[in-house]
């Protein structure tokens, strides 16, 4: 399960500073899951209300694998950097 996991459901996204990853209110057409591999990047509610950065080895949008999911935030980067991105429907279709 674990060799299709990596092989068929995942995949590194690279992105710049200032770029969006992902935004508040989408909801997305393709649900991904990320684990930043390297690079600043930063989480921001809707509201205003918190902001995160996230490094290496965090991850975020965790919901998208479990249930249909809309964003309550902006995923932004900070500096250049590595994503990799769990493909929802992928992880879904192996692990079932």
């Amino acid at each position: 399960v674990m060799h299709k996991v990596c092989h068929l459901a995942a995949s590194t996204v690279l992105f710049s500073n200032g770029d969006v990853i992902f935004s508040d209110g989408e909801i997305p057409v393709k649900p991904m899951m990320f684990i930043v591999c390297n690079g600043t990047t930063c989480y921001s509610t809707g509201d205003g209300g918190t902001t995160e950065i996230l490094r290496a080895k965090d991850w975020i949008a965790e919901a998208v694998i479990w249930t249909t999911w809309m964003h309550r935030g902006s995923f932004r980067a900070q500096s250049d950097g590595r994503v990799c991105a769990l493909d929802a429907r992928e992880f879904q279709a192996i692990t079932q």
